[in-house]
């Protein structure tokens, strides 16, 4: 075999690249949802409630937290920017301040919440249309 055969096609990424692309990926993944939760709480949910309090006697009270949770993101928008902008850059510096495994940890459970959060606007928002179809949750 000649000398050409012998090395790899891709040369193997520096540890310090291998740390940044998961800092990276997990930023970008956080900084989507985030984005998307954002944006349903300023603009789906207040012209959603607007007409869905004038057509129900009683509001379930999970979509009565959404309301408030679009209010607070609407009225505070100023404290959601840099906050947002704060954990973004946390999950690019952590790779590099703790082990690789332990930043993919905190990145995770940073997803499952926003996750969480981003399934419990939307319960927010259908429990009710369920109710006004005449279904319900048994």
């Amino acid at each position: 075999m000649s000398e050409i055969d012998k090395q790899p096609a891709v040369p193997p990424l520096p540890a310090k690249a291998k740390r940044f692309g998961v800092g990276f990926v997990r930023m970008v993944e956080c900084c989507l949802l985030t984005g998307i939760l954002l944006a349903i709480l300023i603009y789906v949910v207040p012209r959603f409630c607007g007409s869905l309090t004038e057509l129900l006697e009683e509001v379930p009270a999970l979509t009565v937290v959404v309301m408030s949770a679009s209010d607070v993101a609407r009225n505070q928008w100023h404290v959601f920017v840099p906050l947002t902008g704060a954990i973004m850059a946390g999950m690019l510096v952590l790779p590099f301040v703790l082990p690789v495994r332990l930043t993919v940890l905190i990145s995770t459970l940073l997803l499952i919440i926003l996750a969480a959060a981003a399934v419990a606007v939307l319960l927010g928002i259908y429990l009710p249309l369920l109710s006004l179809s005449g279904g319900g949750l048994k």
